[in-house]
């Protein structure tokens, strides 16, 4: 469930995003031709919290009439057996396993353990790397555009996942090859 929190900033970019929902219908070109069985469509990651998110959002613009797809391709990162434990759990016991042989303070070797799980080539037992994931999400991204060409869609995810995201538009080529 989100956090009060996430449902108001989800509130707040919703009510932003309704002024160019409003202009742009007043211009005579909605972003969205609803009712008569059309939603607007909307896809995420299997996450509760984006499902949610993108309610909150696309209600406060004043979008009721959508449609949620989960997509498994843009979950975040997969952590494998280190699922659902603790970020300071799991240091730990990385510390009890390498600490010994790690040099330097005790606050240099949790900085390590910590920086560890940060590095994109760290494999998470049972998981997958953030580069394995980052590929993952952009092949979904490209995947769900083809099958979407010509269509205008609503995107929610993790911001993992939107940099993915914006990474891939930035290099997009738009002209003929």
């Amino acid at each position: 469930r989100l956090k009060p929190a996430g449902i108001d900033t989800a509130r707040e970019l919703g009510g932003d995003f309704k002024i160019m929902v409003d202009l742009m219908a007043k211009l005579g070109h909605p972003l969205w031709k609803v009712g008569n069985g059309q939603r607007v469509p909307v896809f995420g990651s299997e996450s509760e919290n984006t499902e949610e998110t993108s309610r909150c959002f696309l209600e406060a613009a004043g979008i009721t009439d959508a449609e949620f797809t989960p997509l498994y391709g843009l979950n975040s990162q997969k952590y494998g057996a280190l699922t659902h434990k603790f970020k300071g759990d799991i240091t730990r016991q990385l510390l009890e396993v390498y600490g010994p042989s790690m040099s330097g303070t005790e606050a240099d070797r949790q900085k390590a353990a910590k920086a560890h799980f940060k590095n994109r080539f760290y494999h998470f037992p049972e998981g997958e790397t953030l580069i394995e994931a980052d590929w993952r999400i952009a092949h979904s991204f490209v995947d769900l555009l083809r099958h979407n060409l010509g269509r205008r869609i609503v995107l929610c995810d993790h911001s993992g996942a939107l940099r993915v995201f914006e990474a891939v538009a930035a290099h997009l080529s738009f002209t003929a090859a």
